[in-house]
């Protein structure tokens, strides 16, 4: 068939066949590249809207869309090999790896720092179109070196990643020959780069967004522990060691307060058990050479990129024992002053990001809300404690005006449980000698231990007490070792106390006593016990004088009602004397009935000296056989001792406590249910302290005034005389003698 065509195109005649012009030619040319051209314009669109819907179903997933990104340019541009790397600083990372070896992979996955040389920061792309050639005196283990080493390359293109004039990473693309990249090629490389910026642009707002909405939910989580739990912080240290570990991707998170020189552990997240163990082992500890508490007290958050590297040989025990390795703190400022820190670990070295350090500045920041109101709620609820303590025990006082009993018992009580107190002491110092008033019960043993250390004088050897007599608190941080007493010693171990505060009871002249509170371990009270303490001294100041003016009023008070009575039971014997002239016997009598009343007495006699014996003059609520026995018979004083006898040789009024027991008594039978009564003689006596009352009675009542006196002599003499004959024929008659 071809020979035949070729025969009869040989006969055809050379003007009849068409020719091509050249303009055809070059239009087909155009139209072919114009059809590549849309091939690949639609081949990029198409990765683009690819890219696109990738990075819109992983919005805060960066390693997908790059994954995609890379695959997408390397294949639109003929790229056998490369990478898509992100900077920080002057250290590259690979995100997205393509067609690498896999030594060479984990190489820029691991990421390096660049070469001074390398001008990877440039704003626009470059290529090195035979890396043979310009590694040609590099050190070895450089990036370029490994690069032509490790993963074969020959030629290298890198795009940069470019963001308001600042390179967030690069594309590279590579070949193990030496084959440099066309402008065109670039240009689909730089496009997809600006994808990649897109994506990376789009997930910091969507993950700003994300993390905005986490702090803020966490923050509303916290202040709604912080709400629930006014008095106790901690739970909101929980939470926020919680929160603040998961927010920042940490490994654990501890807070930590610093209280009086002293680190303590509040809360922490766990890792594993023996990890956990050693952790709290370290605390508390003294907050110097504690590298936390160092560099909290400079007051701005702080790093550690390596634990490794750090002095403090604790922190490098609890790094390695916990397995972290690198640390955020950030201290818990209260105004200027650091009162804790929040620390932050992670597994890997390195740096903490701004955004980070920002949100556990806000977890630090809402601690110390938490601190601050817990410190407030608690001070307000002791103050409404020692408010209510106060106001119950000037309750007692106002009902207990005679009776300081009751109102040392609450103090001791109210003191104890406000204070927190192991125990609580009330002593009273009276005439030199410290009295137990009130004590709160430990246990039988240590409450008698306390009772037989009362009464005592003031211990010489002791300076504490002779501190608090001085006016002066007295603390007693360990009695172990500041007691120097050793039955003082002996008792404290006995009642199970270590530390001990004294607070006097002055009163406008001198120390009247004090107030002691104990805890069953060593350590000093805080100086709101020591003002609450000294309430409770001012309340038993308060109570003790006010006792005092009672008893003085209620005195007083005795004082005039008994002269009302004396003058009463006076101007009663001055009627019946008026009324009765001549009739002593009324006068006596109505002056005994009144002085026995006057007196509280069950019976009462008159009796008249005539210069030999007494006579009976008058007889009051006398017991029957008592009477009989009595009834016109003289009584001779005989016995010495007698409370007659007393009379007659002192003038003095004479209070025979009991009868029974007297010498006088015991030579005699018992004459009457009497076994306590006074004599009292009509010469004025010099009144003795006790019967001072009752002898006051008697002799107003007694002598009745000089006239009813003299009245009342003459009368008995008279009716001695009268029947002193009758009584000695009757005593002869019964053989009897009586004597007092």
């Amino acid at each position: 068939m071809s020979a035949t065509k070729a025969r009869k195109a040989k006969g055809r005649n050379p003007a009849r066949t068409k020719r091509i012009p050249p303009t055809a030619i070059r239009s087909k040319r155009s139209l072919t590249s114009i059809l590549e051209e849309l091939n690949e314009a639609r081949e990029q669109q198409a990765a683009t809207a690819e890219i696109l819907t990738v990075i819109n179903a992983s919005p805060g997933n960066l390693t997908t869309v790059f994954d995609v990104i890379l695959e997408k340019a390397h294949s639109l541009c003929d790229v056998p090999c490369g990478s898509l790397q992100l900077l920080d600083g002057d250290h590259t990372r690979a995100v997205a790896v393509r067609g690498m070896s896999e030594p060479f992979e984990k190489f820029l996955r691991l990421g390096y720092r660049l070469d001074r040389g390398q001008p990877v920061q440039l704003i626009r792309p470059f290529q090195i179109d035979d890396l043979a050639k310009v590694i040609v005196g590099a050190p070895h283990g450089s990036p370029l070196r490994v690069a032509f080493e490790l993963g074969c390359i020959r030629t290298m293109l890198s795009v940069p990643l470019v963001r308001d004039a600042v390179v967030l990473g690069r594309i590279v693309a590579a070949r193990q020959e030496v084959r440099p990249f066309s402008e065109h090629q670039i240009a689909v490389l730089r496009s997809f780069a600006d994808q990649a910026v897109i994506a990376i642009e789009n997930a910091r707002l969507f993950n700003e967004t994300k993390e905005a909405l986490e702090r803020q939910t966490a923050t509303a989580d916290i202040l709604k522990v912080i709400a629930s739990s006014p008095d106790d912080v901690q739970p909101v240290f929980a939470a926020i060691a919680t929160s603040a570990n998961r927010l920042l991707g940490g490994f654990s998170t501890a807070v930590i307060r610093f209280i009086e020189g002293m680190a303590y552990l509040q809360s922490f997240t766990p890792t594993t058990p023996t990890a956990d163990e050693v952790l709290k082992s370290h605390f508390p500890r003294i907050i110097d050479g504690f590298e936390a508490a160092r560099l909290a007290l400079q007051g701005e958050p702080s790093m550690i990129t390596d634990t490794d590297n750090v002095e403090d040989a604790r922190v490098r025990e609890i790094a390695r024992l916990r397995g972290f390795r690198s640390m955020l703190f950030v201290p818990l400022m209260n105004g200027a002053v650091p009162i804790g820190t929040i620390s932050v670990t992670r597994i890997e070295t390195g740096s903490f990001a701004d955004h980070h350090i920002r949100l556990l500045q806000t977890f630090a920041d809402q601690a110390v809300i938490a601190i601050e109101n817990v410190r407030l709620f608690n001070e307000t609820q002791e103050a409404l404690a020692r408010q209510t303590a106060t106001a119950e025990v000037l309750k007692v006082i106002a009902s207990s005006p005679s009776n300081l009993q009751p109102v040392f018992d609450a103090i001791a009580e109210r003191s104890k449980a406000l204070i927190g107190a192991h125990s609580t002491t009330v002593v009273r110092y009276v005439d030199g000698m410290i009295q137990l008033a009130s004590f709160t019960p430990i246990s039988p043993e240590a409450d008698a231990t306390l009772r037989a250390m009362f009464p005592r004088p003031p211990e010489a050897g002791n300076p504490r007490v002779q501190q608090v007599l001085r006016g002066e608190i007295a603390r007693i941080t360990d009695a172990e070792s500041e007691i120097e007493v050793q039955a003082l010693r002996d008792a404290a171990r006995a009642r199970g106390c270590r530390s001990l505060l004294l607070v006097p009871l002055k009163d406008d002249t001198d120390v009247i006593g004090w107030i002691s509170v104990t805890r069953t371990g060593p350590g000093a009270f805080a100086d709101k016990d020591v003002e609450l303490l000294r309430t409770f001294a001012d309340q038993a100041v308060i109570a003790i004088s006010n006792v005092e003016l009672f008893q003085q009023v209620q005195a007083r008070t005795r004082d005039l009602q008994e002269s009302l009575e004396q003058q009463t039971a006076t101007s009663e014997v001055l009627e019946v004397i008026s009324a009765s002239p001549g009739e002593l016997e009324l006068v006596f009598r109505k002056m005994l009935e009144n002085a026995t009343r006057v007196c509280g007495a069950n019976f009462g006699m008159l009796q008249l000296w005539n210069g030999e014996a007494f006579n009976t003059a008058a007889a009051y609520n006398v017991p029957p056989a008592f009477a009989a026995l009595r009834e016109g018979k003289p009584i001779h004083v005989h016995h010495p001792q007698s409370g007659l006898s007393n009379i007659l040789k002192s003038h003095q009024v004479v209070h025979i406590h009991d009868v029974t027991k007297g010498a006088a008594y015991l030579g005699g039978p018992q004459c009457g249910p009497t076994r306590r009564y006074w004599r009292c003689s009509h010469r004025r006596p010099r009144a003795h302290a006790e019967g001072r009352r009752i002898y006051r009675h008697l002799y107003n009542l007694s002598s009745g005034g000089p006239a009813v006196y003299g009245q009342a002599n003459r009368a008995g003499r008279k009716l001695y005389e009268t029947s002193r004959h009758r009584h000695r024929e009757y005593a002869a008659a019964q053989g009897v003698t009586r004597t007092y």
